[in-house]
């Protein structure tokens, strides 16, 4: 799962601090609690956890409003399959 990263450094000019929040990813009877460090993420996608989906059906992306920065900023969420052979295909808990 990647996440997108605007340009926001011209809130970090003004000194806005976009600090450290979390994402709940559902998907059926399971959920993987990820944290983002926006501060750190570069401008762009990043990957932010490889996870196993197992079965079909709808998955649920929460960005939580609560950070320890000034601001939660979300953009996009980009999912990529990765074949079960595949080296990179990691369950996340």
């Amino acid at each position: 799962m990647s996440y997108y990263h605007p340009n926001v450094s011209i809130l970090q000019l003004l000194g806005v601090s976009l600090g450290e929040y979390d994402l709940e990813v559902t998907a059926g009877e399971r959920s993987w609690n990820l944290s983002v460090s926006a501060n750190e993420l570069p401008v762009g996608w990043n990957e932010i956890s490889i996870i196993n989906i197992e079965s079909p059906g709808n998955v649920r992306v929460a960005v939580s409003n609560e950070s320890d920065g000034q601001y939660v900023y979300a953009d996009a969420i980009k999912w990529t399959y990765l074949d079960k052979g595949s080296s990179g295909a990691l369950d996340s808990d």
